[in-house]
């Protein structure tokens, strides 16, 4: 039974390191995708004119490997070209499906958005009504303090009143005074 304990952790040891190692891979990949992704998306001519200079380069030489002769060169040069056709118009397509993938996946972005902005629009109108709420009601204890104030001192509450009516015209005529100064320089 050891033995089989043994190999059996083994066994997972290694399952577990495989999956470890492939999960890597694929991380990789996926990083290796979307650094092409957006190479292409910010790039798109000059994505596909590199992907023609590839396939007309690897076209040369799978010509030049079935052409060893010179006979064989006039097919050889037509198969490579058909076969570089072949790649830009496969590079052309998917540079096209990225564009597309990437069109969709800004507009759903902006769907996301449109929808928190509409969201946060409202939280913040509620509260403004919540805080506009809340104000009034101070307000009104305020002005019922104010009242009963009054209503308890009117002699000191009239001499404020004429107090604060002249600080008014006081600091009414020195703002006038200084924008005259102002406008007269």
């Amino acid at each position: 039974m050891p033995a089989t304990e043994s190999s059996s952790r083994t066994l997972s040891a290694a399952k577990e390191t495989s999956q470890q190692v492939l999960d890597a891979a694929r991380e990789r990949s996926r990083q290796m995708a979307g650094s092409a992704q957006r190479y292409i998306e910010e790039n798109p001519v000059r994505a596909v004119s590199y992907t023609s200079a590839l396939v007309f380069g690897l076209g040369l030489i799978v010509g030049r490997l079935l052409a060893p002769s010179r006979h064989d060169a006039d097919s050889a040069a037509s198969a490579a070209k058909d076969l570089a056709q072949e790649w830009q118009g496969t590079a052309a397509a998917r540079s096209q499906q990225w564009l597309d993938t990437a069109r969709g996946k800004s507009q759903e972005l902006l769907g996301t958005a449109q929808e928190r902005s509409r969201e946060l629009l409202d939280s913040a109108q509620e509260r403004s009504r919540e805080l506009l709420g809340s104000a009034q009601q101070r307000s009104r204890e305020l002005l019922g303090s104010a009242q009963e104030y009054v209503q308890e001192h009117p002699a000191r509450s009239a001499s404020y009143a004429v107090a604060l009516l002249g600080l008014g015209l006081l600091l009414s005529m020195l703002l006038s005074s200084d924008q005259e100064q102002d406008t007269g320089s």
